[in-house]
C-alpha cells in the first residue's frame, strides 16, 4: 500500500512541476514578445507608366538629396540614414540629442515600387547614453539613463519623421511634366 501512495504522490508532484514549468515558458515567451515590437515601414506604391529604371533614378536622386549612404543592387536602391531626435534628460530642465539610425530601401519595377524602412537604432550624441533599438520596449541604456517618457518620445518622434520621410519619397516617386499637353491647357 505505501508504494502505491508513493507513486501517486510522485505523479501529483510530477503534474504539479509540469504545470509550473508550463506556466514559466507562457510566461517567458509572453515577456519576451512585450520587449520587441518591430518598427517598420513599408507600402507598394503605383507609378503609373513609370519605368523601372526611371524609378530607380528618381529614388537614388531623392536618397542622395536626402545626404543618405546610398548604394544600387540591381532594381534596389538602399541606403542609411538618420534623424536628430531631442528629448528631456534624467536631469531636470535639460534636454539630450541623440540620432536615430535607419536603414531604407527602395525596389523598383515597371509601374510600380516598393519602400521598406527599418531597423531604428538610437545613439547618444557626445557620449550621452545610447538606448538601441527602438524596437525595445525598454533603452538598452536602462531607465536610468533615458527615462521611459523619453524613450517613449524618440519613438514618437522617429515615427513623425518617417511619416514625413514617406510623404517626400513620394512626392519624389511621382513624375512631374514640365512640358504640359498642348492641347489640354
Amino acid at each position: 500500500m505505501q508504494h502505491v501512495e508513493s507513486d501517486v504522490f510522485a505523479s501529483k508532484l510530477s503534474f504539479i512541476m509540469y504545470k509550473k514549468l508550463c506556466l514559466f515558458v507562457i510566461f517567458f515567451c509572453g515577456y519576451a514578445i512585450a520587449q520587441s515590437s518591430e518598427m517598420a515601414f513599408s507600402n507598394v506604391i503605383t507609378v503609373e507608366n513609370a519605368q523601372k529604371s526611371v524609378l530607380i533614378t528618381r529614388a537614388k536622386m531623392f536618397l542622395e538629396s536626402k545626404k543618405y549612404d546610398i548604394k544600387v543592387e540591381g532594381d534596389a536602391v538602399k541606403g542609411k540614414g538618420k534623424f536628430v531626435v531631442e528629448y528631456p534628460s534624467v536631469v531636470k530642465g535639460k534636454t539630450e540629442k541623440g540620432e536615430v539610425y535607419f536603414n531604407i530601401a527602395v525596389m523598383c519595377k515597371d509601374g510600380r515600387y516598393k519602400y521598406e524602412i527599418n531597423d531604428f537604432k538610437h545613439l547618444g550624441i557626445n557620449g550621452r547614453a545610447s538606448g538601441g533599438s527602438l524596437n525595445l520596449s525598454d533603452p538598452e541604456c536602462g531607465k536610468a539613463q533615458i527615462a521611459l517618457s523619453s524613450w517613449n518620445k524618440i519613438k514618437s518622434d522617429t515615427n513623425e519623421n518617417v511619416k514625413k520621410l514617406i510623404d517626400e519619397l513620394q512626392k519624389n516617386m511621382i513624375e512631374i511634366s514640365n512640358n504640359p499637353d498642348k492641347d489640354n491647357w
